[in-house]
């Protein structure tokens, strides 16, 4: 799982501001489900839902963005891991 950093720098590299209110949202569930939380709030659908609920079209590519940085990081990190 990306941090929150690496969340709200990669939309500001594309989006030119952090969003971060759409990063702690969608991050919001792994409080209680931890890793699993992907499975609340990281389909392309909710991405379109958070983009609804905050009247914010680019909120709708910043939760794509969120979705996309977590699947990297992870990737990333099973890669990394199986190098080692």
């Amino acid at each position: 799982m990306a941090s929150r950093k690496t969340h709200n720098l990669v939309n500001r590299i594309f989006l030119g501001q952090d969003y971060e209110h759409v990063n702690s949202l969608m991050d919001n569930p792994a409080k209680y489900f931890g890793p699993i939380h992907r499975k609340y709030l990281h389909s392309p659908l909710d991405a379109v839902m958070v983009g609804i609920m905050f009247r914010d079209p680019k909120a709708t590519i910043a939760a794509l963005i969120h979705q996309q940085t977590d699947f990297v990081s992870t990737y990333l990190k099973k890669k990394i891991r199986k190098k080692i």
